[in-house]
């Protein structure tokens, strides 16, 4: 690219994708669907979504017993022949970006609601952080999910903020942000989005009149690769990876919640 930081205004596509990607699609078992996943950063954690609880909600059950009240009504989601209301449980967990609920709403911490439970978020998980670390098939309506796919919008930003402040041009610092083919809808014709601009400039691109984007950014990054961002489509957690000092720095801060969660053979 022969543009400088200071002539982007705003986040632009990147007309040449598969050049600027090339780094990333020739490691091995890089996923263009659901989330790009490399190696090789000093350290890296987890940054849990954000989950929100409403202590004052009097109505009591799961987001699946609105869903079977629904069904007894006669109400019911078809697709072809299939009845979806038949075959699936609402686990009320967001699919796409949210933000804070509302007034009545409080963050409700992944450690908090796994204490409950008599766990911790240092329990050997098989899984990265998902639905799969809660035993409920459906949350209570008193709870807001953290979403699946994207974080949520205070999150986002939050992220976006640490990482800029480690940055030496702060939030002016070029970086990339890829979108996956589910975040684009699995379009055959253009099966995956990568933009270029300012790191502050990121959450522009879930307002893009050009765009329908239901998801924060797959991955994202600075030209320099120092550090990297993964959001997959799958999980409920975004995994940051950079130094030492990035990556302890996403530790301490206070509006995030982390978990140093890795795979086990």
């Amino acid at each position: 690219m022969s543009e400088d930081a200071g002539s982007f205004a705003g986040m632009r596509r990147v007309p040449d994708q598969e050049r600027e990607l090339a780094w990333l699609l020739e490691q091995p078992g890089m996923d263009v669907v659901t989330g790009l996943d490399p190696v090789g950063w000093e350290d890296s954690t987890w940054v849990l979504h954000a989950m929100y609880e409403n202590s004052q909600r009097t109505d009591t059950g799961t987001y699946d017993d609105v869903r079977l009240l629904r069904v007894a009504t006669g109400e019911s989601e078809m697709i072809g022949d299939i009845d979806l209301d038949a075959v699936t449980t609402d686990t009320g967990i967001p699919l796409g970006y949210v933000g804070h609920p509302g007034p009545g709403w409080s963050r409700l911490t992944w450690a908090d609601l796994l204490a409950r439970e008599g766990r911790g978020l240092s329990d050997p998980f098989g899984v990265p952080p998902c639905f799969r670390w809660f035993t409920a098939a459906s949350f209570p309506l008193a709870i807001q999910p953290p979403p699946e796919g994207s974080m949520d919008l205070e999150t986002f930003t939050d992220l976006i903020d640490v990482i800029a402040s480690h940055e030496s041009a702060g939030a002016d610092t070029e970086c990339f942000a890829f979108m996956g083919c589910l975040a684009v809808d699995m379009d055959p014709d253009d099966p995956y989005h990568l933009w270029r601009g300012r790191l502050g400039d990121l959450p522009t691109l879930l307002d893009r009149e050009d765009q329908d984007y239901y998801n924060t950014p797959t991955n994202w990054w600075p030209v320099d690769r120092s550090w990297f961002v993964m959001t997959d489509a799958d999980l409920q957690g975004t995994k940051i990876s950079g130094s030492h000092g990035l990556v302890d720095a996403v530790r301490r801060d206070l509006h995030l919640e982390t978990t140093d969660w890795t795979r086990r053979a």
